[in-house]
C-alpha cells in the first residue's frame, strides 16, 4: 500500500495510490461506515499509530476498492488530477 498526502479541490487529504488512482482514505472510511479514527488527521498520525493506523488505512482502501466506479465518485481521482504534497507535511 502506497500512502501519500495530496490536495484536490483545494483540500489536503491523506490517501493511498492504487492502479493509477488516488483514494481519499477518510472519504472511503466514511463510505464504508468504518469508525472515524480520530488520530487519522494526517499521514504522520497514521504512521505514528503503527499497526492500528495501517490497519485503518488498509480497511479504508479495501472499502473503496469494493465500490464500483460510480461508488468511488468523490473519493478516487486519477493521479494526474491531484497535487502531491510532501508525504509528511506536518
Amino acid at each position: 500500500m502506497k500512502l501519500l498526502t495530496f490536495v484536490v479541490d483545494g483540500r489536503e487529504r491523506i490517501g493511498a495510490c492504487h492502479d493509477g488512482q488516488v483514494i481519499d482514505l477518510h472519504a472511503a472510511a466514511a463510505l464504508a461506515d468504518l469508525d472515524h479514527w480520530s488520530a487519522a488527521h494526517s499521514l504522520k498520525a497514521v504512521l505514528a499509530a503503527g499497526h492500528d493506523g495501517l490497519q485503518w488505512a488498509a480497511a479504508a482502501l479495501q472499502a473503496a476498492l469494493e465500490q464500483d466506479e460510480v461508488g468511488r465518485a468523490g473519493i478516487a481521482w486519477p493521479v494526474e488530477k491531484i497535487q502531491f504534497r510532501p508525504p509528511i507535511p506536518d
